[in-house]
């Protein structure tokens, strides 16, 4: 029988205030100035401060005709033409990865309500392109800020409509269902693709396990079939959010929300928002709200100014009180975070870690655990010791023999370095890992050791055995059979040739030990022969780091000119001293093609460090150096049409992004811990794209005039959604000087005007 019926219940509902403040505090620095600047363009009553900008360095001169690879002959360079026709480089404003998928969405048959479910699952996904949230809480979330009462179930079934979007893969939450969304695309699939769906699908515990004679025994497929099979796998993409090339390259620079600093064995910190523009209510308006002094006339002109000025007051108010709440939120998270973490701000080291969890972080600054939560989980802070995520503070807890409570990461990291120095013959079980680290007093299960491995990327022993080399550099095991076949019988006399040596010969597991220096890519190791992951430990205990110059980045690494770029140029001025960047040996110190004055250094870490154009070369091969040596000075040898340091990290003589180490912002070091796999090395030419174009890093919205020597003008190619202010600010200019500059600019200028800044 139909009937009504009331029921009572109880739901939590935010004010408009405390919506806004919640999801300001999620944005990162990058995102919020975004929001800010949207801000001043949709709200006339809100304006920017004049304030004092930190000058930036000028530009040198861009080296217009850096060669392609290390060795290329003058000869073949100079008949490509050396003068080239002076022309106006510009760069095409692409979508997000969070763009594309958005915009695929409403290309989709969606309700008005599945549409703002699919919508918050996109903005869930992370770089990679994975829902690491639980679907419960995305539904709550939904309640909570956006009023949609929706069960779990209804965020499954749109979640099936996010899968369907492009790139394939997009919106798993693990791996294995990512790789079967890719295999399940395939529209005509042949006998090698639906072996490799059944293995993905239904073995796929014992694939990553490399249990493949078990496979084999299940599906009853023969060696070729499974190696078929395997290829089909191997060619998938396990991170489809970061190879989108919507993305406008590989990955953006991380900016700090927060900097933590050390001095004279004090700790402190501060905010990352100096870059931001102080906001307040134009008072011309108020004063206009006063001159009209009510009208009688509801429906009238002056009535609806009235409305007017006061809605946008009122909103510029909320959003400025908003702003402020968010800096004293974090304020308070942070100084918490300080005050608990103080002796591993002081050291650096993992085992300093204290157990913390957001809980007690909520509790002791009496802010809801949620507001925590969306703090720590979107921000990065930079430390002495380089860049991590702000969540990496956390951890739980592990009680030692003598009944002290220490962080989980301190047993991580000591299970990490018991990995690094067993014998590489006779690995260590679970069992026996177990026992090393209750004789160091963590008294942890094997299950325990088992997890927190597995977490580490550590394979299990039968698998750090034998044709597996494991990184001794780092702790985790990597598949090598090529080069573990060319070195079986070889490494121990390697190992001892290189003790024997002085100076020792760095990366021995990687190199033997060849130190030629005939060429800088020695073609013994091509790029398939790269593990298919590689994770470097940057610095070893007691080791230091040092940028190479402090300068501007002139040109960035990759696609340029029709020709790759293999590395970053940083402007400088002839003379200035060139510093290596970590401990190593020389390799290279001498003249080199297109180089000029070229000195490599090999490093302990694994990698190559490449210094090209110098105007004096300071080292010899052989010798050497540690961080922050000068090993040259500056110049412009070479093929260089201005002085320029032209600098390259490689591994195995491959090259990959400089900036993927290097933070040239604050000329310092992103990360102590680096994990790369093959698709970072090399340099393709850009899919769809005709002619030459700038790099794909970097900052596309900045385009540099092709300019002769002596130039000092700077451009920029205005976006949509860009605002004359927003670009002073960047440029370190105001309004006013931007409008002398281009005369009859338009009050807003619309996307795609190019106007200079400098």
């Amino acid at each position: 029988m139909i009937g009504q019926r009331q029921t009572m219940k109880q739901q939590q509902k935010l004010t408009p205030q405390q919506v806004m403040v919640q999801r300001l505090l999620h944005m990162p620095v990058h995102e919020l100035l975004d929001a800010i600047k949207n801000e001043l363009e949709k709200n006339p009553l809100l304006e920017a401060e004049e304030m004092p900008m930190e000058s930036l360095p000028s530009y040198g001169d861009m080296d217009r005709r850096e060669l392609d690879d290390d060795d290329f002959d003058t000869r073949t360079y100079m008949a490509s033409g050396g003068d080239r026709e002076e022309r106006e480089w510009q760069m095409a404003s692409e979508p997000t990865f969070a763009e594309t998928l958005h915009e695929q969405l409403e290309m989709k048959n969606l309700s008005e309500k599945e549409a703002l479910i699919g919508h918050e699952l996109i903005d869930s996904l992370d770089d990679s392109g994975y829902l690491s949230r639980d679907l419960g809480i995305v539904a709550n979330d939904l309640a909570l800020y956006k009023g949609l009462d929706v069960e779990p179930r209804e965020v499954e079934k749109v979640l099936e409509a996010v899968q369907s979007l492009d790139p394939a893969g997009v919106g798993a939450r693990s791996l294995q269902e990512c790789l079967s969304l890719q295999l399940h695309r395939i529209t005509h699939p042949d006998a090698k693709e639906r072996l490799a769906m059944d293995i993905v699908d239904r073995w796929f515990s014992a694939f990553s396990q490399h249990k493949y004679d078990l496979i084999a025994e299940k599906t009853g497929a023969d060696r070729d079939d499974l190696r078929a099979a395997m290829e089909v796998i191997q060619r998938l993409n396990p991170k489809p959010g970061e190879s989108s090339d919507s993305m406008g390259g590989r990955a953006a620079a991380v900016v700090p929300d927060m900097t933590v600093y050390v001095q004279e064995g004090n700790v402190g910190f501060e905010i990352n928002d100096k870059y931001l523009p102080k906001l307040r209510v134009d008072d011309s308006y108020m004063g206009m709200l006063e001159a009209l002094g009510g009208s009688d006339d509801p429906k009238g002109e002056a009535a609806r100014t009235e409305k007017f000025i006061k809605s946008n007051a009122e909103e510029a108010t909320s959003f400025i009180e908003a702003l402020d709440m968010r800096h004293r939120t974090m304020m308070a998270v942070m100084k918490e975070i300080v005050r608990r973490q103080k002796k591993y701000f002081l050291s650096g080291e993992a085992g300093d870690l204290v157990p913390m969890l957001q809980k007690e972080v909520a509790e002791a600054t009496g802010l809801d655990e949620s507001t925590v939560s969306r703090m720590v989980n979107s921000k990065y802070v930079r430390t002495p010791y380089g860049m991590i995520p702000l969540k990496e503070l956390f951890s739980n807890a592990v009680t030692t023999d003598e009944g002290e409570e220490v962080s989980s990461r301190a047993v991580k990291a000591a299970l990490q370095e018991a990995v690094e120095q067993e014998d590489k013959q006779n690995p260590l079980s679970d069992d026996e890992l177990s026992a090393l680290l209750k004789a160091k007093g963590y008294s942890t299960a094997r299950r325990t050791v088992a997890k927190y491995r597995e977490a580490l990327g550590i394979p299990v022993a039968r698998l750090r055995k034998g044709l597996t080399v494991v990184l001794v550099l780092i702790g985790v095991g990597m598949m090598m059979p090529n080069a573990v076949a060319q070195n079986k019988s070889g490494e121990k006399a390697d190992k001892n040739a290189a003790a024997a040596e002085k100076p020792q010969v760095p990366s021995v597991l990687w190199y033997g030990n060849n130190m030629s220096d005939a060429k800088v890519r020695l073609k013994e190791m091509p790029l398939d022969s790269l593990p298919d992951e590689i994770n470097l430990r940057l610095l070893r205990k007691g080791e230091q780091f040092a940028f190479p110059v402090k300068g501007v980045k002139s040109s960035p690494y990759g696609w340029r000119w029709e020709r790759p770029h293999r590395g970053v140029d940083i402007a400088l001025k002839t003379g200035e001293p060139i510093h290596s960047v970590f401990d190593g040996v020389v390799r290279i110190a001498k003249p080199m093609g297109g180089y000029g004055n070229l000195v490599v250094v090999r490093h302990y870490n694994g990698l190559e460090t490449v210094y090209g154009h110098l105007s004096k070369i300071n080292v010899k091969p052989r010798q050497e150096v540690k961080a922050g040596d000068v090993i040259g000075l500056g110049g412009s040898t070479g093929h260089s049409t201005g002085p320029h340091l032209h600098f390259e990290v490689r591994f195995q003589y491959e090259t990959f992004d400089p900036e993927w180490i290097l933070d040239f912002a604050t000329c310092s070091l992103r990360t102590q811990r680096l994990h790369l796999d093959k698709s970072y090395f090399g340099i393709k030419k850009p899919r769809g794209r005709k002619g030459e174009s700038l790099a794909y890093k970097a900052d596309k919205s900045y385009i540099k005039e092709p300019e002769r020597r002596g130039a000092k003008e700077m451009y920029y190619v205005m976006r949509s959604g860009d605002s004359l202010v927003e670009i002073a600010h960047r440029y370190s200019t105001t309004v006013d000087k931007i409008r002398e500059l281009n005369e009859g600019l338009a009050k807003k200028p619309k996307a795609g005007t190019k106007i200079r800044v400098r």
